[in-house]
């Protein structure tokens, strides 16, 4: 079992071994036990990216070494967030801020953030990324909180009292609102959906629903939201295919499909369909390095001349007319990776470029 896998059952209250833990000296590594940070902006502290890579000063630390021209941080790319990787103590849980233009990755310093966490759900809506939830693995508590991305800071907003705190949820943006479905916590799995447009969140009741889970995916395409896959409430992965109109859930009974997974990244490619890769297969438990897109009608495995290796937990996002994916956990490794790679439509391409360090579970926005 991978240890992202696990990080998904304890974070989700499937587990208990491991359930302890304590910040230790540095902010983010989690030892043995005692509580975690809150989801308020405290102070905060992540690993140094690499001297290579751009900062949010706006100066790249090469140029300024060899005396080259600065390098200003672009005004818009894709926003990462979050995640949990490994350092010198142990895991280390991520607050930190990526901004990714498609040739360079460049590390931002916003004057607020969320706390660190993994499993969050983002999507992008107007001129903003919407963040919500996701929890602090070994330690809990899972989060309740919703923010903002835009004019280079975040912003915390209202939640509903009402939403319970949650993780491995998933959220896409369809016309002017977000909608946010499912996730897990405690003893718990959630089959609601609920719905945001820049001030409360407001719950749909609706039937048919998909059943509980965390950890599926789900992107926007067209005029609807497509859902695939996920663990449900038993821990079991399941292979489903739902859509949401804005209204209502409908299972889908597409000719071919993935197996039953968890844990896979996902974006609307360039062409409208739905793109997913990696993620962990519920037969087997073998991550899987798979690529699969879905048109409407039905899922067509694609089979590149290159792929990235084996992942989970990994993230993907579209910019330029290109996805991209960053990222993840390939089977019992004991690294997570940092690479970035791309997909023009017909097969992947790694991307020579220095980024953040190697993470799993984060959210990654484009503009």
């Amino acid at each position: 079992m991978s240890r992202l896998r696990t990080f998904a059952l304890l974070t989700s209250g499937f587990a208990l071994a491991g359930a302890g833990a304590h910040c230790g000296a540095r902010t983010g590594f989690f030892e043995a036990s005692g509580a975690a940070p809150g989801p308020d902006a405290g102070s905060r502290e992540a690993s140094p990216p690499d001297a290579s890579t751009p900062d949010a000063s706006g100066l790249d630390a090469d140029a300024i070494d060899a005396g080259l021209p600065d390098r200003m941080v672009p005004a818009s790319g894709a926003i990462l967030f979050g995640g949990i990787g490994t350092a010198d103590n142990g895991e280390y849980v991520y607050d930190d801020t990526w901004l990714f233009d498609g040739a360079a990755w460049y590390e931002l310093h916003p004057p607020a953030a969320p706390s660190q966490r993994v499993y969050a759900a983002a999507a992008r809506l107007g001129t903003q990324e919407v963040l919500f939830g996701g929890s602090a693995p070994y330690v809990g508590p899972s989060y309740a909180d919703t923010w903002t991305y835009g004019d280079a800071t975040w912003t915390l907003g209202a939640s509903p009292a009402a939403m319970a705190p949650r993780d491995g949820s998933v959220m896409a943006a369809l016309g002017g609102a977000v909608v946010l479905f499912g996730g897990t916590t405690g003893e718990s799995s959630f089959s609601d959906t609920w719905t945001w447009s820049g001030a409360v969140w407001t719950q749909v009741m609706t039937s048919p629903s998909p059943e509980a889970r965390g950890y599926a995916a789900m992107v926007t395409m067209g005029k609807r939201v497509v859902l695939f896959g996920g663990l449900d409430q038993a821990v079991q992965w399941v292979g489903d295919t739902w859509t949401w109109d804005g209204a209502s859930w409908t299972q889908q009974s597409p000719k071919a499909s993935p197996s039953a997974r968890s844990l896979m990244a996902a974006a609307t490619a360039p062409d409208g369909t739905m793109l997913i890769f990696g993620g962990e297969q519920g037969s087997d438990g073998k991550v899987l390095d798979e690529t699969w897109a879905y048109d409407g009608t039905t899922w067509t495995q694609r089979h590149p001349a290159t792929s990235p290796p084996a992942r989970l937990g990994a993230v993907m996002t579209t910019l330029g007319g290109k996805v991209y994916l960053y990222g993840g956990d390939g089977s019992f490794s004991d690294d997570e990776l940092s690479d970035t790679w791309v997909w023009d439509g017909v097969t992947w391409a790694l991307v020579n470029v220095d980024g953040p360090p190697g993470r799993v579970a984060a959210t990654w926005v484009s503009p």
